[in-house]
Parts: structure tokens; sequence; C-alpha cells
């Protein structure tokens, strides 16, 4: 009915709003190293999350599931932090404003086009292929979301031990991504066609030769998120930027072009590419010596 349909629209919109500041409020306990309370707000949103699970039965409106989940983490915020309730004034305004001009804008464009792969699949084919791809990056995806919060600890222990990567440092910080990102690959090699076997038998043989190429591009992606994190860290926020707003767009042309002409072929190689440059370039990058930027 109309009137649910404004109403979804509505808690829909309250709850976009909710998780934006969520987000920012998070970042307090990151920085400052609070472990201990990064990990109780975790288990707090769990918490709400849980709750709001019951109140979807109830209710038989999902959304709730998600909106009570924000707001216990922003009553966790509001009770253990400081970030809403912070009476001190910026030392340089406009380079704060300026920082996280440059950080949103990024984020804003790294987090839209990791979710426009569905949609340019769903505009140029079909929901259909769309299924295909959900199945087939499933691990790698849950795999970037669940360690996620490994950029957030770099990003943080950079900043606040004010530390300069050298390039001895970068080199065993590359090995190391390297070797968790072949981890990780090999995981989503192995349980992918398990995954696959168990829950979506029938689109097994259709879905399984893309294995290779769909999760190697996304831990790739997941991989240079790493470094993009460090690059951050040290203070090269238009870099920063640029390469996620140059990939973002280089990625978006790419995609709706090749699959049109590849299907889904196109969009898995893409991604590899997209990615595989990204992080080529963002190497290079922290290699080059460091302009005269501040630390965010």
């Amino acid at each position: 009915s109309e009137n649910h349909n404004f109403l979804f629209t509505l808690v829909y919109a309250v709850y976009s709003v909710m998780y934006l500041l969520r987000v920012y409020a998070q970042v307090e306990f990151r920085l400052e190293l609070k472990f201990k309370q990064s990990f109780l707000y975790y288990c707090a949103i769990s918490t709400g999350y849980l709750v709001g699970f019951g109140l979807y039965i109830l209710t038989d409106f999902w959304l709730l599931i998600f909106l009570t989940g924000e707001m216990v983490a922003h009553a966790y915020s509001f009770i253990k932090g400081k970030i809403f309730r912070c009476n001190e004034k910026a030392l340089n305004k406009s380079q704060v404003n300026k920082t996280v001009f440059l950080i949103f804008s990024s984020t804003f464009v790294r987090d839209c086009v990791n979710q426009f792969d569905k949609v340019i699949l769903k505009q140029t084919i079909s929901a259909d292929v769309v299924t295909q791809y959900h199945v087939v990056s499933l691990i790698a995806k849950t795999i970037q979301m669940l360690v996620q919060p490994i950029n957030s600890l770099i990003l943080s222990y950079l900043t606040v031990e004010n530390s300069n990567l050298t390039k001895k440092q970068l080199v065993k910080f590359t090995g190391l991504s390297l070797g968790l990102g072949a981890i990780f690959y090999g995981i989503c090699l192995a349980g992918t066609p398990i995954f696959i076997k168990l829950f979506y038998p029938d689109l097994y043989e259709t879905v399984i030769p893309y294995n290779l190429i769909v999760n190697l591009g996304l831990i790739i992606g997941f991989i240079s998120s790493m470094f993009l994190a460090v690059l951050l860290s040290q203070g090269r926020t238009v870099i920063h930027m640029v390469i996620e707003c140059v990939w973002g767009v280089c990625y978006i042309v790419a995609a709706y072009y090749f699959v049109n002409q590849y299907q889904l072929w196109g969009l898995a190689y893409v991604t590899l590419i997209a990615n595989a440059v990204k992080l080529a370039v963002t190497i290079v990058c922290l290699l080059c010596p460091k302009t005269n930027q501040t630390k965010v």
C-alpha cells in the first residue's frame, strides 16, 4: 500500500542517517586504540540486532533489525564516547574540514562502487545473473566485511603513533598482506564450490567457471584497501581521494562496456584488472617521496 511504502521510505531514510553518524562515531574508539571499548561497542550493536530481530518477528518489518542496532550503537557512543559531546575547538578548522571532505568523498565513492557491480549486471543483463554473481562472490565479500576492521587498526595505529613507514617496513607489510590475501583466496577457492553445492546445486555448473577470476579480483581489492589505509595514515589524503575516484570512474565505465560485450566474464576481468592497477598505483605512491601533507 502507499502508506506502507511511505513508512518504509521514512524509516529507511532515518536508518541511513543513523548509519552514517554511527560510522563516524565508531572512529573515536579506533583512533584512540581503545580496543576494549571498541569490542564492547560491537557487542552492543550485535545485541541491538538481536533485539531488532525479535521486533521483526513480532512486526514483520525487517528494517527494525538494523534500525534497532543503530540506536543501541548511538546510545553506547553517547554514554562511553566523547565524539558527540566534545566542546574542544579545532586548532585548524579549515584543514580539518578539508581532510573530512577528502576522506568522505573517497569513502563514498569506494562504498558506492563496491555495491554497484550488481546494479550493472541487473541493468545490462538480468536479475538471474545477479544471483549467479552473488553466489560465486559471497565468500570473498563476506571475508572482506569480516576483516575490514584490519584497515581501521592499521590507520589507527600508524596515525596515533605518528609512524612513517620505511621502505624496508613497507616490503615486510607487502609480504604480510600478500600472504594474508593468498590465505583468503585459498579459502574462497575451496569454500565456494562447497557452498554452491550445498545451497545452490542447480547453479553449480553455471557459476563454478567464474570462481578463480571473480574471487581473485575481490581479494586483490581487499589487499589494495589495506595499502590505501597505510597511504591515508601517512597524511596523503589528496592522493587517497584521487586514487579512489579515478578507480571508481574507470571501473564503472569499463564495467558497463565489457559486461555488454562479454556478460559476467566482462565484470570479472574488469574487477580483477581495476583492483590490480589500484593496488600497484597505491604501492608506487607509498614508495614515492612524501609531499608535505597533514596527517589525518
